[in-house]
């Protein structure tokens, strides 16, 4: 079964099921329920894959927490992922591939040959938009993107490219679930139904480690676009990065040098 983009949108608009092989990239523990929870189950054939093991290397957050340490932290995040997945009564496939949180450019070549695997069979991936809002969102973006690329440079068919909406930087501030403007893409916004809606909260209540940033966010509205051709030598379309306010060792230049090795012979839009 073939789908065109435009019937891809439509049946997310409508809850109608989508039975062609898709994946989904993701890069936290909870950003599957968050960003697509009340659409997961219309999928006939998906593949959930989780880039980082949810625990900054700093430990500020398990600290924060009251963790004893990451691994004890990264342990929960996991348990909170499958609890959360068994509330919405998800049974596909779930890879976690572990890369430090906030720190998976480091690893992007590995992430880009596992997810290239991956992406040989389906027919459609989600991932998170290139908009600096976290530099492990922007790693999603990068990998699929060149991912992609490379099965299209080996003669393979590559999977039709889809995102959902994360956070990004606007008016000084931290903008949820919307989408940094993309004129070239097509989009859809998704008001969930009641039921669907509560599901969805339950779900992400199982994120008891992650209320806080949880509480920032409308569960109730999802939104997806077919995802742009980016350049990811160039600041983020929001023109910077969100997460260069926090403090942390990745700030958005230091992300784009660790990305630019990653796209010789890839081609970067202009």
């Amino acid at each position: 079964m073939e789908l065109l983009v435009s019937d891809v949108l439509a049946r997310l608009a409508s809850a109608r099921p989508i039975d062609v092989p898709a994946v989904l990239v993701v890069a936290h523990p909870d950003d599957e329920v968050l960003a697509m929870g009340g659409r997961l189950r219309t999928f006939r054939d998906l593949t959930v894959i989780q880039l980082t093991d949810g625990a900054p290397a700093s430990g500020a957050d398990a600290r924060r927490l009251g963790f004893a340490g990451n691994s004890a932290y990264a342990t929960v995040r996991e348990q909170e992922a499958h609890r959360a997945c068994a509330t919405l009564g998800l049974r596909c496939p779930r890879i976690a591939l572990g890369a430090p949180d906030q720190d998976s450019i480091f690893f992007a070549r590995h992430l880009i040959d596992a997810i290239s695997r991956e992406l040989r069979h389906a027919a459609l991936v989600f991932t998170h938009p290139y908009e600096g809002g976290h530099p492990d969102h922007d790693t999603a973006a990068l990998i699929v993107q060149r991912a992609c690329a490379e099965l299209q440079a080996g003669a393979q068919t590559a999977p039709a490219r889809f995102e959902f909406a994360s956070y990004h930087l606007r008016d000084g501030g931290m903008h949820t679930g919307a989408f940094c403007p993309a004129p070239q893409s097509h989009d859809v916004t998704v008001r969930l139904a009641p039921d669907v809606h509560e599901l969805k909260h339950h779900a992400l209540a199982a994120y008891a480690s992650q209320a806080k940033v949880l509480s920032r966010f409308d569960p109730g509205i999802e939104r997806y676009r077919t995802a742009p051709d980016y350049d990811f030598t160039r600041a983020p379309p929001p023109g910077a990065a969100l997460y260069d306010r926090f403090g942390w060792d990745m700030t958005a230049a230091k992300w784009r040098a660790l990305a630019r090795p990653l796209l010789s012979g890839c081609e970067v839009v202009e």
